[in-house]
């Protein structure tokens, strides 16, 4: 009788280390696992840059202000930049169109052709100053 005692005392025994075993090789798995994406993660950056665009001719320019976004792995660029636009302009340059303006005024109204007049151009030139 004590035979059987012992042998399922030992029985249970190791069950229990096996249990234990099992489930601290599970824990420091798991840690491991978490300790390593935490290390991942810092590999990456992303950086910011700030740009200001300008395009458009004399008269109109159309401004736009932003940042560009580039992510990194280990200080190695990982796609494109993202470009973000916060603020978008559209700008008149009103010293061009009065300068513009001042000429027709000034041209005689017979070198005009028979379309326009300067009437008419300087009113439309005037108008666009004013909307803005």
């Amino acid at each position: 009788m004590n035979y059987y005692i012992w042998i399922i005392f030992i029985t249970s025994i190791a069950l229990a280390v096996s249990l234990t075993w099992h489930l601290t090789k599970k824990i420091s798995y798991q840690e491991g696992k978490r300790d390593g994406a935490e290390e991942e993660l810092k590999k990456f950056i992303v950086r910011y840059t700030a740009f200001t665009d300008e395009t458009g001719n004399v008269v109109n320019k159309k401004i736009r202000i932003g940042y560009d976004m580039q992510l990194y792995y280990q200080n190695f660029p990982v796609g494109d930049p993202t470009r973000r636009i916060i603020r978008e302009e559209k700008r008149l340059n009103e010293d061009v169109v009065n300068a513009v303006i001042e000429t027709l005024k000034a041209l005689p109204q017979n070198n005009i052709t028979k379309n326009f007049t300067v009437d008419i151009v300087t009113a439309a030139l005037s108008k666009a100053v004013k909307r803005r």
